[in-house]
C-alpha cells in the first residue's frame, strides 16, 4: 500500500493485520499532527469491516481490532464491523 494521505479511500480485499496496522498508524499520526496545532475540527477515518466471522485471525487474535473498539475513537477512528 502507497503511503495514505487525508481523503484518501482504500479496500482490502482480505483481512491483513499490516494494511490495518498501515491505515491506524496512519490516523494516529494526522491527529496527533492536528491535536499538537491545536486545530478545532480534526479528520476521522471510518473503518468497514465485511464478513470477517469465519476468520479466526480477525475474530479472536486480532489486538488491532480490539485497539479500534476501545481506544480507537482517542484517534477519530470508528469501526463498523459486519458479522453474517
Amino acid at each position: 500500500m502507497k503511503d495514505m494521505k487525508v481523503g484518501d479511500k482504500k479496500l482490502i480485499p482480505d483481512y491483513d493485520p499490516d494494511e490495518l496496522n498501515t491505515v491506524i498508524k496512519t490516523q494516529r499520526k494526522i491527529i496527533d499532527y492536528m491535536k499538537a496545532r491545536k486545530l478545532n475540527k480534526l479528520y476521522s477515518c471510518l473503518i468497514v469491516i465485511d464478513d470477517q466471522a469465519d476468520d479466526p485471525r480477525f475474530v479472536r487474535h486480532s489486538k488491532l481490532l480490539h485497539c479500534c473498539f476501545t481506544r480507537g475513537r482517542h484517534h477519530g477512528i470508528s469501526l463498523i464491523c459486519s458479522r453474517q
